[in-house]
């Protein structure tokens, strides 16, 4: 619907970081739609400026902006001063910032999953906003045929303004762990995934630690604690690129060597302090 509303037509370009799950490349392709695969900020592991000129040189159309793991684009404020369309993905962001700079002002479009793992879930479905009325008509006047079929049920509408009220605790919380979880990580080799600016503050969307070490080694490890694990970017579409580290140098590294742990506010105690121990002897 969103890259529908910011007139693409059929064989247009449209420039995508290599971390972007791999349902960006399937829709882009049923709309006839070519990727433009871009390596990432190493700050953010979005796509970088330095990659969106790349992009725009090689006749790029519009950025479809994916922000992994609460990471927020800092880095790329200048975006929009190529003139192109930007939908800006929040499912994984929203609720981030740095000082004054948060997920979503970046977007022409911004969209935000619901599905039951987000930030805020209706068990399903999503949010599309639009910057301005003329974009926002154009997103209506695409959606009018599939109206009955994309609207939220009034249920799942009810869990989601639940969660609102509940947003900025569940944030807290969510943080506190991130902090809790960050601690744990630096007393080993590896390091933590995207931004360490003193200023940020991740929405805690899940942790994800790039290790030193090999992964299968990482899971062994936390499953033994019964811990959960898992890579963070086996569903990217980084995942196909595996080899080309001439591409994709700095995006490579946690698409091949990146794992995750759980994060959520309502984690019991037992948890969380196994989670800690795991990551404070992570092999």
């Amino acid at each position: 619907l969103a890259l529908l509303s910011i007139g693409l037509k059929p064989k247009d370009k449209v420039a995508v970081s290599i971390l972007s799950p791999l349902l960006y490349k399937t829709v882009c392709e049923s709309l006839e739609l070519e990727l433009i695969l871009c390596d990432v900020d190493p700050d953010t592991g979005i796509l970088s400026m330095d990659e969106a000129t790349k992009a725009v040189e090689q006749g790029a159309k519009a950025f479809l902006l994916h922000e992994p793991f609460g990471q927020i684009p800092y880095n790329a404020q200048e975006l929009p001063t190529f003139g192109l369309p930007i939908i800006e993905d929040i499912s994984e962001s929203i609720g981030s910032h740095l000082q004054e700079f948060k997920s979503g002002m970046l977007g022409s479009i911004v969209i935000c999953s619901l599905e039951e793992d987000n930030i805020i879930s209706t068990g399903g479905g999503a949010i599309v906003f639009a910057r301005n009325n003329e974009t926002w008509e154009k997103l209506r006047t695409n959606n009018r045929p599939y109206r009955f079929y994309n609207e939220i049920p009034d249920m799942n509408a009810a869990l989601g303004v639940i969660q609102l009220m509940n947003y900025e605790v569940n944030l807290k919380r969510r943080f506190e762990l991130y902090t809790l979880y960050k601690n744990a990580i630096l007393r080993t080799s590896h390091h933590l995934f995207g931004i360490e600016n003193i200023d940020y503050e991740s929405n805690g969307f899940m942790f994800s630690v790039v290790l030193n070490s090999k992964i299968d080694d990482a899971i062994t490890f936390a499953n033994k604690y019964s811990v959960s694990c898992q890579r963070s970017f086996a569903s990217s579409i980084g995942s196909l690129y595996q080899e080309k580290y001439e591409l994709f140098p700095i995006a490579l590294p946690a698409i091949n060597r990146a794992v995750s742990f759980p994060l959520y506010p309502f984690l019991q105690q037992k948890d969380q302090d196994a989670i800690v121990k795991v990551l404070s002897h992570l092999p």
